[in-house]
């Protein structure tokens, strides 16, 4: 039975257009990443406030991609986040920061890391909507 040829890998462009899209679960599931070393007591507004300066125009590429979710590393999460949303958190963290460094996508659970991210986008989304 022939095997599925290997997928692409994505080029540093592309890369910037997916930044915390893509999946690098095996890779970042260990301890002591940016994203699960991540403060669980922010101030919602500085999360929220935060979280927005990823659209700055001023935001360009993977290096500044990077070294937002640096920052949004030492703010965290506010109490009370649950835990399929901050494990979104986390991915989508921990990803960006990866991509200044690798583009190379890890072998993961796909459906489980898309799972939490949207779980982490839908706590945001409620929790931001004054922000």
């Amino acid at each position: 039975m022939p095997q599925p040829a290997p997928a692409p890998r994505p080029t540093r462009a592309r890369a910037a257009l997916v930044g915390p899209v893509v999946a690098l679960a095996g890779v970042l599931s260990a301890c002591g990443s940016a994203g699960t070393d991540a403060p669980e007591d922010a101030q919602l507004s500085e999360f929220c406030t935060t979280w927005e300066e990823q659209f700055d125009p001023e935001v360009d590429g993977v290096d500044d991609l990077a070294a937002w979710a640096e920052e949004m590393a030492e703010v965290g999460t506010p109490e009370g986040i649950d835990d399929d949303a901050r494990q979104g958190f986390e991915l989508t963290i921990d990803t960006a920061i990866e991509a200044a460094g690798s583009v190379e996508v890890a072998p993961g659970d796909h459906e489980e890391d898309s799972r939490l991210r949207a779980a982490f986008d839908d706590y945001r989304l409620e929790a931001c909507r004054e922000y």
